[in-house]
C-alpha cells in the first residue's frame, strides 16, 4: 500500500466562516498547483485571478500576470477579493521575493544588449526601462496580440500600417527569446493590409 503524504496547511483555517472556507476550497479544487492558502503561489491557466475574466492586473506595478510567474496571494479582509502582488525578481511587489536571479537592471539591460550585438533584432526594438510604451500609468500598454502589458527589454514592433508617419503606435510582442512571438502569430495566415486601429489600408 502507498502511504500518502498530506500536505500541511500554511495558515490557520480555523477562524474562517463556512462561505469563506467554501471559497478557499474551490480556489484549490479548480487550481491543484496552488493550496488555496494564503503566502507564495505559482501563476497557472486556472488561477483565479487569471481565469476569472483574465482582466485582473497587480495592484502595485499594474502588470498583468503570466503564466509561471510567482505571486503572494493574500486573503486578509474577509468578504473582500483576495489580494494578489507579483513576487519575483523581476517584479518584486510583495517586498519578499521568491525565486532566484538578479534585479539589477543595469546588468540585465547590459545582458540583452550583448544579447542583441551577437543575434540583430530581425525587426522590432528592444524596449528600456524610460521607454513610453512601460511607464506606470493607470492602464499600462498592452501587446496587441496576447494582451499582456508590456515590460522593460522585451522586443516589440509597431504596427506597420503607415511606416513613414506611424499614427497607431500599436505595440506587439516580436521577442522569441522570452516566448512571447505574438507578432508571428498575429499575421499568421493572414497579411495585414488595414490598421487594425484605425481600419486605413496600409500602405505599400
Amino acid at each position: 500500500m502507498t502511504e500518502q503524504h498530506v500536505t500541511e496547511p500554511r495558515e490557520d483555517l480555523a477562524g474562517l466562516t463556512p462561505d469563506e472556507l467554501f471559497h478557499r476550497g474551490r480556489e484549490h479544487g479548480m487550481d491543484r498547483t496552488n493550496s488555496g492558502a494564503d503566502g507564495p503561489a505559482v501563476t497557472t491557466a486556472a488561477s483565479f485571478w487569471v481565469a476569472e475574466g483574465g482582466s485582473r492586473v497587480c495592484p502595485v506595478c499594474r502588470h498583468t500576470f503570466r503564466i509561471g510567474e510567482r505571486v503572494w496571494v493574500d486573503h486578509a479582509v474577509a468578504g473582500k477579493p483576495a489580494r494578489v502582488v507579483h513576487a519575483s525578481r523581476e517584479l518584486p511587489c510583495h517586498g519578499e521575493t521568491v525565486e532566484g536571479g538578479t534585479d539589477d537592471p543595469e546588468l540585465a539591460a547590459r545582458f540583452f544588449a550583448a544579447v542583441d550585438a551577437s543575434n540583430p533584432l530581425k525587426g522590432g526594438v528592444r524596449l528600456k526601462a524610460d521607454s513610453p510604451q512601460v511607464a506606470k500609468l493607470v492602464h499600462r500598454v498592452k501587446c496587441a496580440g496576447c494582451g499582456h502589458s508590456l515590460r522593460p527589454l522585451e522586443v516589440i514592433v509597431f504596427c506597420p500600417c503607415d511606416p513613414e508617419k506611424p499614427r497607431c503606435r500599436l505595440a506587439v510582442h516580436n521577442d522569441r527569446a522570452r516566448g512571447v512571438s505574438c507578432f508571428d502569430e498575429w499575421l499568421t495566415g493572414r497579411p495585414l493590409e488595414h490598421c487594425p486601429m484605425s481600419y486605413r489600408k496600409r500602405k505599400p
